[in-house]
């Protein structure tokens, strides 16, 4: 036969068609007997291929159940940043679609889960997050040939759902009272070093370098290094937590640990922040406003954004500025200082007054 026109073909009681894809023979039952179905069959295949659409017949029961495996051993192997936070997704996302096949999901199946997960209170960014972690997962299949195509995904827009909480000093000491020994530690240096929640619960004892007085951050969320001076508030933290770096007989690793020398996870971190708020009359506060806080806690002390950037971490000059928000107590004392100033230079501004003569 002609690679171009392919054949219908008895075998037993059904038809068979056979067609070149790629330079290969592909033979697919069309589960009939009737030769006129089979042609059919046959026909839509060699329009597929001639469109660069080809399903084929191991295509064809391809489920996302597998199309999200893959994926998701993709990057355990890799484990990138916001692993932790994003495999939390796919046993949902599982749940909930894996049974379907990836051929028979449509644009308007897509826009149905988004409003259904909208619906059922999920945040927008989350429900974001599913739908990108699905589409990461139809490029895959793509990219590894197991499908022929990625489906028009929702465009949800441009997210405008970024927290604006932030921990006064006041605030800060009414919480971390109800916070058990360990989680008082972390929140101090949250709070003095802007730093990532995920950055403080991974630091081990090997990056810190007691005797010059600095942590060296090797790979952090951005992948690139830095590193935080040891001053302060943030000094005597390091001292404390060398003091209890023994456990029983062994030095732990970790340092911020406890359960006898185990890390402590965020989500425990979180659970502690929670209750600690609840009881302090602060439930809308979470932990990543620590963050926020210490980063305007620096620009208020005249730290200038170059320098807060290098110790929080920021690379994007936009997301430490939406970091930074102003509050009215900040505009009034801009008023007042202004205010101030321009009186200041009213009086030596005025003309002296002649004596007589």
């Amino acid at each position: 036969m002609a690679r171009g026109e392919g054949r219908v073909f008895l075998r037993g009681q059904r038809w068979w068609v056979a067609y070149y894809h790629r330079g290969r023979e592909v033979r697919e039952s069309s589960g009939t007997d009737n030769q006129r179905h089979a042609e059919r069959l046959l026909g839509d295949r060699l329009r597929q291929i001639g469109l660069g659409h080809f399903v084929g017949p191991h295509q064809n029961r391809i489920t996302l159940a597998e199309l999200l495996e893959a994926f998701r051993v993709e990057l355990l192997s890799r484990e990138p940043k916001g692993w932790r936070s994003l495999k939390g997704l796919f046993p949902r996302l599982t749940a909930a679609l894996g049974h379907h096949r990836a051929i028979d999901v449509m644009p308007e199946h897509l826009h149905r889960y988004y409003q259904d997960l909208r619906e059922a209170g999920t945040a927008k960014a989350t429900a974001a997050n599913y739908l990108w972690c699905l589409k990461a997962a139809f490029k895959l299949g793509v990219r590894h040939r197991r499908i022929p195509q990625v489906p028009d995904f929702p465009r949800i827009g441009k997210l405008r759902n970024a927290r604006q909480g932030f921990v006064e000093p006041e605030q800060f000491e009414k919480i971390e009272r109800r916070l058990p020994k360990i989680g008082q530690e972390i929140a101090r240096f949250a709070y003095h070093s802007a730093w990532r929640e995920g950055e403080i619960l991974a630091l081990r004892w090997e990056i810190v370098d007691r005797r010059v007085g600095e942590v060296r951050l090797a790979d952090s969320k951005n992948d690139e290094p830095r590193s935080l001076p040891l001053e302060g508030e943030l000094a005597r933290i390091i001292d404390r937590r060398w003091a209890a770096r023994v456990v029983g007989r062994r030095i732990v690793p970790w340092v911020f640990h406890h359960r006898g020398g185990r890390s402590v996870a965020e989500t425990t971190l979180r659970g502690w922040w929670r209750d600690g708020a609840i009881g302090a009359g602060y439930p809308g506060l979470v932990f990543h406003d620590l963050r926020r806080s210490g980063i305007r806690n620096m620009i208020r002390a005249g730290v200038s954004e170059p320098v807060a950037m290098s110790i929080s971490g920021h690379r994007s000059v936009g997301i430490f500025r939406r970091y930074n928000i102003t509050t009215t107590a900040d505009q009034r004392r801009a008023l007042v200082q202004t205010q101030e100033y321009v009186d200041s230079r009213r009086v030596t501004a005025l003309p002296r007054s002649k004596g007589r003569r």
